[in-house]
């Protein structure tokens, strides 16, 4: 299977974004179809998924806009999203995100992961797209 890229403008700089996408204990906010609880205990985390537990670790790079979600569900390979923020001319963020799935993935799974995916980026993007509001208004 081909990678899979997507990408959202999301109106914030970009080093908040990376802020926001780097503190795991947001996820339950945004990435509503992956996280459904999450629990840290000694700076290990562990995410409750439709599909069960994964450990979740977060690499990130303020400098560079890296933010890749390495999930480690028991018993299985390690699997990465890897995410880019990048500046966009108008100071706000271009969000990527690169999927690369197992060669033996059903394809209709692929698709319907790769829909929420979609989901979720969009809810970053009005996240912020409200608070921008916000702030407009007060």
């Amino acid at each position: 299977m081909s990678p899979v890229c997507l990408s959202v403008q999301v109106p914030v700089a970009p080093a908040i974004l990376v802020a926001y996408l780097s503190d795991p204990h947001n996820l339950p906010e945004w990435a509503t179809e992956f996280c459904l609880a999450i629990e840290t205990v000694d700076d290990h985390h562990r995410v409750t998924t439709p599909a069960g537990p994964v450990a979740l670790t977060i690499v990130s790079h303020a400098d560079s806009g890296v933010v890749d979600m390495v999930t480690r569900a028991e018993d299985a390979p390690e699997e990465t999203l890897y995410t880019r923020v990048l500046p966009r001319p108008d100071g706000d963020s271009e969000w990527l995100v690169t999927v690369c799935p197992s060669p033996d993935a059903p394809a209709d799974l692929l698709a319907q992961q790769q829909a929420a995916l979609n989901r979720e980026m969009h809810t970053v993007q009005q996240l912020f797209a409200e608070a921008q509001m916000q702030c407009c208004v007060e």
